[in-house]
């Protein structure tokens, strides 16, 4: 079983050591030292051994890799560490804060052989899926996507949740010739409501995010040659005739489901980059538009 280290410990982190715990051994973890958290590590695994100093994982020679949970201005410094360690990495989208950091980060790991791969949970949605199926046999052309939601204001919008229908737009259709942000409304940030369309020359994504919602939903729109149907939070439904039913899915853990990708990735003799790649390509798009 692959032998797995952890840095960062808070809410996301928590979710990713417990889906990870499923398929690895995670032996270490690494946080500042944030008492409710060492509290809730210490109490739902015991075995772990915690610690604040980073280099507790990379010298540890039994480690095969490690899982960065910290904030976005951390990512390309702690990956960057990790991959010259000789660990693969699996860090929390997005892979780092500017896309030459990334291709330094792609660029390491081919040249040491090894795994980086950037956690964008959606692509590894059961439902997401299902989409790239429906892709295959009724071409989808058009996209709208729309996020509400309350909260992440310490994080770049873009970076943080902009950049979840991004990576989707791109594994369906490829990178859009042209990004155009239509709308940036600031509340408690520089920019808490967004709406951008993604062009293409034949397919439409338009994408709405508002943080400052005092409801949550999560939806999108899929427009097809032939259906509609919509993504709404966990539940996939296809219009018929004059209502929506409800398409039968087995959720599976999209967190779960990458992590195992990415476990499976390690393994591989001949690593295909293609998450990574994908990464890189968000934060293009991103930069495009500053």
């Amino acid at each position: 079983m692959t032998t797995l280290g952890i840095i960062g410990i808070g809410k996301w982190g928590q979710i990713l050591l417990k889906e990870f715990s499923k398929n690895s051994n995670i032996t270490n973890c690494v946080s500042k030292g944030n008492n409710q958290n060492k509290n809730w590590l210490k109490k739902r695994y015991p075995n772990i051994e915690f610690s604040t100093d980073y280099n507790s994982i990379l010298k540890n020679t039994n480690i095969d890799g490690v899982i960065i949970a910290t904030p976005i201005k951390t990512h390309f410094k702690l990956a960057y560490k990790a991959l010259l360690a000789g660990k693969h990495v699996f860090v929390e989208k997005t892979i780092a804060e500017k896309s030459k950091e990334g291709k330094k980060l792609l660029e390491l790991a081919k040249k040491n052989n090894l795994e980086i791969f950037v956690g964008y949970e959606f692509l590894y949605h059961s439902i997401f899926q299902k989409l790239k199926n429906i892709n295959k046999n009724e071409k989808i052309i058009e996209l709208k996507c729309d996020w509400y939601k309350f909260g992440s204001f310490n994080e770049n919008i873009f970076y943080d949740l902009v950049s979840h229908f991004l990576s989707i737009s791109i594994i369906l259709f490829g990178v859009p010739n042209k990004m155009k942000i239509q709308e940036k409304i600031s509340i408690t940030t520089k920019c808490d409501i967004s709406r951008l369309e993604l062009k293409y020359n034949n397919k439409k994504v338009t994408i709405y995010v508002n943080r400052v919602s005092n409801s949550k939903r999560r939806i999108i729109n899929i427009i097809t040659d032939k259906n509609l149907y919509i993504w709404e939070n966990e539940d996939l439904f296809k219009f018929y005739k004059s209502d929506y039913k409800k398409i039968k899915i087995k959720n599976t853990s999209p967190v779960e489901n990458e992590s195992k990708e990415f476990l499976k990735q390690i393994k591989n003799s001949n690593h295909d980059y293609k998450n990574a790649k994908n990464a890189i390509s968000v934060l293009k798009l991103i930069e495009s538009e500053r």
